[in-house]
């Protein structure tokens, strides 16, 4: 005759509490909760999701939670099954002992610490104070923006941005050369004094014309119009460039129950593009990064990294201390 015993579910006596929290400064007063039942292979069927009844019997008839001084506690949480590991336990394998992981997700931020290599952002002051501006007329020789520095602003290595000053073809009728502006910035490569005067050498950039809101090279805008644009230079105060470093890494840690986003990491953007470098016009600006510095702030800037806890999500958000 066939034993059909354990055609439903037959829950051992106890209960088992499960510490996932302590590894966040040895929490033991928040847990997860581990049962274990014996069914047929036949009549298993996965029980992820199903909520926790604290009310339950064993197969000796008794409530497996019947000695929790913590019972109402217990109840009051919203666990469900998010995890369930199956053993066989017969040379047949005709019975499963299942061990069932009661969790949930609970809604405070967890920390633990670490140490990882952080790309920490160029840093630039274009602020109105500290911009250093002088009037020029760019040329243009072998793939190189040439032009007289009259004042002995600028020196090699310096990271130049560009306008170009709308210009007069004819009178009759009047026609013009559209005025533009750098697309990106331009750096001094070489200065030469040729007959007393400082000239610097810079790289090519593109340009782009507000009139028709298009780009051009330099050959054309210059080169073009009678090899000469008058126009300004200007040169915001280059404080560091991008680099990468050791840091201490404050993890901050949170438990979801559906697939939580991933935008944490600092953004910098110009406008509505994001860059890789904080100057005085983007967001967040020089001057903020300089206050966060000062203040230790936290700020991410590696991606959160998010795992898979049986049905749950862990997610980990990455900050380290500006600098």
């Amino acid at each position: 005759m066939r034993d059909d015993v354990f055609d439903n579910r037959c829950y051992d006596d106890l209960f088992r509490r499960v510490f996932e929290f302590e590894q966040y400064g040895g929490r033991k007063d928040i847990f997860w909760i581990e049962l274990d039942y014996y069914i047929t292979r036949d009549c298993f069927v996965s029980r992820i999701g199903a909520e926790l009844d604290v009310s339950m019997k064993s197969f000796s008839g008794n409530e497996i939670f019947r000695d929790a001084l913590d019972r109402d506690a217990i109840a009051a949480i919203p666990y469900k099954v998010i995890d369930e590991r199956v053993e066989p336990q017969t040379a047949f394998q005709d019975i499963y002992k299942v061990t069932e992981v009661y969790g949930y997700a609970p809604s405070e931020t967890f920390n633990s610490y670490s140490g990882e290599v952080v790309q920490f952002p160029a840093l630039r002051d274009t602020s109105a104070e500290n911009k250093v501006e002088e009037s020029v007329s760019f040329r243009y020789e072998l793939g190189q923006i040439v032009f007289t520095d009259k004042e002995s602003l600028f020196n090699v290595g310096d990271s130049l941005s560009f306008t170009m000053a709308m210009k007069v073809i004819t009178t009759t009728p009047y026609q013009y050369a559209y005025g533009a502006r750098a697309t990106q910035l331009s750096q001094v490569v070489e200065v030469r004094i040729v007959n007393d005067a400082r000239v610097c050498y810079c790289t090519d950039v593109s340009w782009f014309i507000y009139e028709t809101n298009t780009t051009a090279d330099s050959q054309t805008l210059i080169t073009g119009y009678g090899g000469y644009r008058g126009g300004t230079a200007t040169r915001g105060f280059t404080v560091r460039d991008q680099f990468n470093a050791q840091a201490s890494i404050t993890n901050f840690i949170t438990y979801h129950t559906a697939f939580p986003g991933v935008d944490d990491r600092l953004k910098i953007f110009a406008g509505d593009n994001e860059v890789q470098e904080i100057n005085s016009a983007t967001t967040p600006t020089f001057a903020q990064w300089q206050t966060w510095k000062t203040d230790g702030t936290l700020v991410c800037l590696l991606e959160p990294e998010i795992t898979q806890v049986g049905a749950l999500y862990k997610k980990t958000v990455k900050k380290c201390r500006a600098r």
